[in-house]
């Protein structure tokens, strides 16, 4: 084996290694796509379920909606541990989802209206 061969050797071994990356790299943006897709969908489907049952779940901008507040304040006061809510994770624990049960929230504003609740 001469210098060049090595050298051919080498620049295709380089080369390799560069269409491997590229291809981890897709794979990794890939998977993230997909991980949050999932999440998404797992979201709502808990939206769902919850919703298709008996206890009504609510997202904090439709608290804020209904008691026309901004949602850093449902936030806040979910924070503050005034609004009892449901803290939903994706695996990775990057992004939370919030939800407040219709009990809970009567509970928050002192009464059950029965107008804000007929969907």
């Amino acid at each position: 084996m001469d210098i060049q061969d090595a050298e051919r050797i080498i620049d295709a071994k380089d080369h390799l290694i560069k269409v491997l990356e590229k291809e981890l790299a897709s794979a990794r943006a890939e998977n993230d796509l997909l991980k949050r897709e999932t999440f998404s969908l797992r979201t709502r489907l808990d939206s769902y379920k919850y919703q298709s049952g008996k206890r009504r779940f609510y997202s904090p901008d439709e608290i804020a909606g209904i008691l026309n507040l901004s949602k850093p304040s449902v936030i806040n006061y979910m924070k503050k541990g005034l609004l009892k809510h449901t803290t939903f994770e994706d695996p990775e624990g990057m992004r939370k989802t919030y939800r407040i049960s219709e009990s809970d929230f009567c509970d928050f504003i002192g009464a059950c209206p029965e107008k804000v609740f007929s969907e």
